[in-house]
This record gives structure tokens, sequence and C-alpha cells, in this order.
């Protein structure tokens, strides 16, 4: 998995640490938000319960960890168009 450039460990640490990496504190979309910023989050969240379903029915944890990658590149989105850098 990469997006802009960053692999999958990078996007982990993006998401963890925005104001490290990008300058920016973590986000909540509000009602000031573009609409493209809550898609955005509707997928993340989406992402983020189908990898706890994964984990509550002991699949393989390389498939748990790449959905916990998946839900923290959607997130880098997030960062990346609240920051203006997409």
């Amino acid at each position: 998995l990469t997006l802009a450039g960053m692999d999958a460990t990078q996007l982990h640490a993006v998401s963890h640490w925005p104001d490290r990496h990008l300058g920016i504190e973590h986000i909540v979309p509000g009602a000031a938000d573009h609409e493209i910023l809550h898609w955005l989050n509707v997928v993340r969240t989406q992402a983020r319960e189908v990898e706890v379903v994964a984990l509550e029915s002991f699949v393989p944890a390389d498939l748990a960890h790449a959905l916990n990658r998946l839900s923290s590149a959607v997130y880098v989105l997030e960062l990346l168009f609240k920051a203006g850098k997409l």
C-alpha cells in the first residue's frame, strides 16, 4: 500500500502524528468542512468497522493489519485534504 509517495509504515506514522508530519492537528470534520472531507470520513469509519469485525472473527493477523493500514490511508487522505495538499 502506497499513497502520496508514502508506504504503509509512513501512512501509519502520519495518521498518528499529523502535527509532526503535516503540521496540522488531528481533525474531526465539522459543519464548515467540505463535503469531500465528510465522505472520506465515512469511508474511514467503514474501514475501521470492517477491521473490528475482522479482529472479532479471528481472521489472520496480517489481514487485520492490512485493514488497519487501509483506515490509516483514508485518514491521511482526510489530513492531506484539510491541509490543502490534495
